[in-house]
């Protein structure tokens, strides 16, 4: 097999195409299967053939703190979740959270999604949340939070029976909504009716538009007891049903956790925990934190496990810091001509998946940066400008406390951890994270972390630079005409004026490969240590019997901290992973 070929077949196995569709008097229909996705009647539809038949608002009225987990097979146009997502929100106490399993195999791109949603009458409440934070097209979960983290929509994008199989939770009700059996068989394979049974919840229920008599028999030769529902006049019936089977123990909910630093990984982690009703005791010194990082990393060979963790990770942080407001917008600008090449690579490998990233030419590069001599550049539209303070809003939650105080050591006592602290006494936790980026190294000796120094510049700028720039370093404009450069990866131990002598010199080469001077007046500096693993990828996961961590992120703790905060989280409560578990495992803490 040639190289392109091989590139080509490793991308056809990640990044997925679009699915083909035609509005026909508003109704959209499915060019590869040849059936409609939803009646004209689309919302009411959702109603009476799957929340109402389920009782899915009183199942919303009593639920208590625990998450409710409702599954989809067949996601579509997102109608479902639309009206299910608006019910939940009318329905359910204000301390309730929703996740919401759905299967598509072939997604829509999301200029077909935005025009869909929001043709409907009256608006659904949570269109617009939908649209916007609607991923990029790539095989596997993609984790999203809508609805102020209310709601957490865990999508699967690829083969249903291989997301089943990759599924980590069950549900209490599963709406079963792929296309018509006559033209989609898969999806109403005997093997995919049993993995639904066996990620149910006792008791269960489950709807489906079909009311074929083959399809009832499958259904109840796995354990549901089925019936059907008159949907007159819109069709004769539809089916319901209910899991037989006996209840079993429910695992006991942790209700406090301790998480070690309010980094990137620290506050995220705390946010996701108290949205699952659990209260977090946050301890952190809350010394100068980094003046700027920027939510991006560059993007290689889709079959290497960071690459794929970095593509995700693009999708959901970057989600989040829309969210909470940061601007979007880096520019990747090279500095030799082997960079014009990688990034030309990138593009071709990635705009599939990634309709935000777009390679620039002369005139466009050099308009967003008035370089005079740059003649390629990779955008990335959906990559934002971070600092922590735009995640004060995420430690505003009833449930996390945050306490000033110095975490020494952590040991384990019985099925507790004593946390101890430097001038207070010791404190006892069921459950601990650790997320003190290279502080990791002291409380978790046998981690095999490393650290590495970094620094940033603060200088006047004599040069208007319109957009953030990635590259040869990087390069921020800041408010007052300031710029952010560097920064520094020292393999070899800098004074912090070699450090900052560094970062001048590569700062200059590179604007003036593009064609333009760089001699900003000096202001002040920023240094710290990163952690990483010696092969590059973050640690997230147990360590030990009630001891998780999230740290190991390098550089791209902005990037990759959130997406992973997600998965202690989850695994902390006992909810679905945001990650498939191969994925996982890379990342693991035993790996």
């Amino acid at each position: 097999m040639g190289q392109l070929e091989a590139r080509s077949s490793l991308n056809s196995s990640l990044i997925l195409s679009p699915a083909r569709i035609r509005v026909e008097k508003g109704q959209p229909r499915s060019l590869d299967y040849g059936d409609i996705f939803f009646a004209r009647d689309g919302r009411n539809e959702s109603h009476r053939v799957f929340i109402e038949p389920m009782r899915l608002e009183a199942m919303f009225r009593e639920s208590s703190h625990a998450s409710v987990s409702i599954g989809e097979l067949g996601f579509g146009t997102g109608l479902n979740f639309l009206a299910v997502c608006e019910a939940f929100v009318n329905s359910a106490p204000q301390c309730a959270c929703l996740d919401y399993i759905a299967f598509e195999k072939h997604p829509l791109a999301r200029s077909d999604l935005a025009r869909i949603a929001n043709s409907h009458t009256p608006p659904l409440a949570l269109a617009d949340e939908l649209i916007a934070c609607w991923p990029h097209l790539l095989r596997g979960w993609h984790s999203r939070h809508l609805a102020n983290g209310r709601i957490r929509l865990l999508l699967y994008l690829g083969d249903a029976h291989e997301g089943l199989l990759d599924f980590t939770g069950r549900c209490r009700a599963w709406l079963l909504d792929g296309f018509d059996p006559g033209c989609n068989p898969e999806m109403w394979h005997q093997a995919l009716l049993q993995q639904v049974a066996g990620h149910s919840e006792p008791g269960a229920r489950l709807a489906t538009f079909t009311a074929r008599g083959a399809l009832r028999r499958q259904l109840e030769s796995v354990g549901f007891q089925m019936w059907r529902v008159d949907q007159r006049p819109h069709k004769r019936h539809s089916l319901a049903g209910v899991l037989r089977n006996e209840a079993s123990s429910v695992s006991r909910q942790i209700s406090e956790v301790c998480i070690v630093g309010a980094g990137f990984a620290g506050v995220f982690t705390a946010h996701l925990l108290a949205l699952r009703g659990i209260e977090v005791h946050l301890f952190d010194m809350r010394r100068a934190p980094m003046p700027i990082a920027l939510a991006h990393a560059r993007l290689g060979d889709p079959a290497h496990p960071l690459m794929q963790l970095r593509a995700l990770a693009r999708g959901y942080s970057n989600d989040w810091y829309r969210r909470l407001g940061a601007p979007a917008g880096i520019l990747e600008a090279p500095f030799k001509a082997k960079d014009i090449r990688r990034m030309e690579r990138s593009a071709e490998t990635w705009r599939l998946a990634d309709d935000s990233i777009c390679l620039l030419g002369p005139a466009e590069s050099r308009e967003r940066t008035n370089f005079s001599a740059i003649e390629r550049s990779l955008w990335h539209a959906q990559c934002h400008l971070v600092s922590h303070e735009i995640l004060e809003p995420l430690l505003n939650h009833a449930r996390i406390t945050l306490h000033p105080a110095e975490v020494v050591s952590c040991t384990a006592e019985g099925r507790y951890w004593k946390v101890g602290l430097r001038q207070a006494a010791s404190q006892h936790f069921e459950r601990l994270i650790i997320c003190a980026g290279a502080g990791s190294r002291r409380l978790l000796p046998n981690l095999n972390l490393r650290s590495v120094a970094g620094q940033i510049e603060i200088a006047k700028s004599t040069h208007p630079q319109p957009a953030p720039l990635v590259g040869h370093g990087f390069a921020v404009p800041l408010q007052g005409n300031h710029v952010a450069f560097g920064s520094t990866y020292e393999q070899r131990s800098l004074t912090g004026r070699e450090a900052t002598t560094e970062n001048f010199e590569r700062t200059e080469q590179w604007f003036n490969a593009l064609g333009t001077d760089f001699n900003p007046n000096h202001q002040s500096t920023w240094r710290g240590q990163r952690a990483y693993h010696q092969d590059r990828m973050p640690i997230a996961g147990e360590l030990a019997a009630g001891l998780f961590v999230n740290t190991a992120h390098g550089s791209a703790g902005s990037l990759l901290a959130p997406l992973c905060a997600d998965l202690v989280a989850s695994l902390v409560s006992g909810t679905p992973l945001p990650l498939t578990q191969a994925l996982a495992r890379t990342i693991r803490t035993t790996r």
